[in-house]
């Protein structure tokens, strides 16, 4: 499962190995945190997730994990379910927002 952790000045969205396989990516995701402009609970992180997946992997009301695009806008998905989670919107990076199913991170 996803997790999110501050690391110094950084906060980081560590991936396991099944993780990075479905989201197509070679390690956790790392931004400054200067970069994170809101950070909110959401009752549902499967239903905050819009647009096309390109690429990834998605079981509908399962699992998304991947980047998933819109015009104008990118995210990051790792989302198990359709419990709970959190939706960090980010500033500058490869990602405008990570989607995650963690509904309470520690330290954030």
């Amino acid at each position: 499962m996803a997790s999110l952790e501050i690391d110094g000045d950084d906060l980081v969205l560590r991936l396991g190995p099944w993780e990075r396989l479905g989201g197509l990516q070679r390690g956790d995701l790392r931004v400054p945190r200067t970069a994170v402009a809101e950070v909110r609970e959401v009752p549902s992180a499967y239903a905050e997730v819009r647009g096309l997946r390109i690429p990834g992997t998605g079981v509908p009301g399962v699992l998304l994990l991947g980047t998933w695009r819109r015009r104008g806008s990118r995210s990051f998905v790792a989302v198990r379910g359709r419990g709970p989670g959190c939706v960090i919107e980010l500033s500058g990076g490869a990602f405008d927002r990570w989607i995650v199913s963690e509904p309470r991170p520690a330290g954030l």
